[in-house]
């Protein structure tokens, strides 16, 4: 004979999980599309990459805290379309793109 008990018989247990509020870091680049300056707002430190549309690496810099905000030049940057990375230690956070006009 088994050595449990089911139904209603049996003793309440209830288990519970805490949740944890996970920090999502947002970002917001402007204008887009740009003739050579841009803007960054972000909430939290990471890492900026922005590839062309063969993927290589053509700008990369730390947004650092406490500072907010920061404008970057991209007048080096040809017409086109190029898309942007944003990590924190390691993880992808955002991409998506941003146009270069002239």
């Amino acid at each position: 004979m088994p050595n449990y008990a089911l139904g209603p018989s049996s003793p309440a247990c209830t288990v519970g999980v805490q949740q944890k509020k996970v920090e999502k870091p947002s970002i917001y680049i402007y204008p887009t599309p740009s003739q050579g300056v841009i803007n960054i707002k972000y909430d939290m430190p990471g890492e900026m990459e922005f590839f062309d549309f063969t993927g290589r690496i053509v700008k990369r810099f730390v947004l650092a805290g406490p500072q907010t905000q920061i404008q970057v030049t991209i007048s080096d940057f040809s017409p086109g379309v190029y898309f942007y990375k944003y990590t924190k230690k390691g993880l992808q956070i955002r991409s998506s793109n941003i146009t270069v006009t002239k």
